[in-house]
């Protein structure tokens, strides 16, 4: 019997089943009732903290980034308030807008992590060849490649701890998903 085709009164073509299960597919999915969304009563409080840590690292890296390039000299206290805490609103503003879930904000945040520390890459740069500039002698530009080596290896492995939370957050939201 194993090796035996079963007879079938009907011969029917994959072709046509195809055209049937395809007709039939959409009022299958549209009887069926959706579950509600669980909502959390704590999620918006974790997403708002979050958003404002996150924040609070965005606006270190974007008040240090316009302090060495803006600035000559000790930044001023109006400056550093406007540029420092605007930011942070800024940054915590846009990360939890319209977040369906901790993750998404998560997400947010390390991606904006990964942007800011490769810019920082340029901005250290910047700040190394104005140092250059104001004492050029063998021994300033030895050290300025030194510290240009080192703010470029602290940047870059920033930068793969941010893709790394990324990817986890993004694997997290992929997973809630299902």
């Amino acid at each position: 019997m194993a090796g035996k085709p079963l007879d079938f009164p009907i011969e029917v073509t994959p072709s046509e089943l195809d055209v049937v299960f395809a007709e039939a597919a959409p009022a299958v999915r549209e009887t069926r009732p959706r579950p509600a969304p669980q909502t959390s009563k704590t999620r918006p409080i974790v997403q708002a903290v979050l958003g404002i840590v996150f924040g609070v690292f965005s606006a270190f890296l974007i008040y240090f980034a316009a302090a060495i390039v803006l600035q000559r000299g000790q930044p001023s206290n109006i400056f550093a308030g406007i540029v420092f805490y605007g930011s942070w609103w800024l940054s915590a503003w846009l990360l939890v807008r319209r977040a369906e879930s901790v993750a998404t904000v998560c997400s947010r945040g390390f991606l904006v992590g990964i942007v800011e520390w490769l810019a920082m890459i340029p901005v250290s740069l910047f700040f190394i060849g104005s140092k250059l500039i104001d004492k050029p002698s063998a021994g300033a530009s030895i050290a300025a490649s030194m510290t240009a080596g080192t703010a470029i290896m602290v940047s870059l492995a920033m930068t793969i701890v941010c893709l790394a939370g990324f990817v986890l957050s993004r694997l997290t939201m992929n997973q809630q998903s299902r």
